[in-house]
C-alpha cells in the first residue's frame, strides 16, 4: 500500500506548484471544513493544507 505524506503550510504558502494531478477537496474536521490538495510530488502521494 502506498504511502501518504500530509504537509502543512504556514502563513503566506498558499500553493504547492509542483504538486501533479492535484484534487482540491473540503474536508470536516473537529475545528471546523479544511481545503486541502492532494496530487504527487516527486512520485509520492501527498495531501497538502494550508494554515
Amino acid at each position: 500500500m502506498p504511502k501518504t505524506i500530509g504537509l502543512i503550510a504556514g502563513t503566506g504558502f498558499y500553493d504547492l506548484p509542483a504538486l501533479k494531478d492535484a484534487q482540491s477537496k473540503e474536508v470536516e474536521t473537529a475545528y471546523g471544513i479544511a481545503s486541502v490538495k492532494s496530487g504527487q510530488l516527486s512520485g509520492v502521494n501527498l495531501v497538502f493544507l494550508t494554515r
